[in-house]
């Protein structure tokens, strides 16, 4: 199924490249394809699960960062 977009999403802009319409957004749809071998390889799973299940501990890492970037910037001011 995402092959199947993204061949469209190409279509899509080789056909409307003569008009004026923009379609720079629909790339992103490429940048999914590898996405795929995330599936078939075991380990890369692991990796990618731990990775987004470890998302949500570091909300309170990412405030006292910005907290100490919002200082410096106004001490740099």
């Amino acid at each position: 199924m995402l092959d199947f977009m993204v061949i469209i999403v190409g279509y899509i802009q080789i056909f409307a490249s003569g008009t004026n319409i923009k379609l720079g957004g629909m790339r992103s749809f490429r940048v999914l394809r590898p996405l795929r071998s995330i599936q078939k390889i075991e380990g890369l799973r692991r990796i990618v699960t731990a990775l987004l299940s470890s998302l949500p501990l570091l909300g309170d890492t990412l405030i006292i960062l910005l907290f100490f970037f919002f200082i410096f910037a106004v001490a740099g001011l």
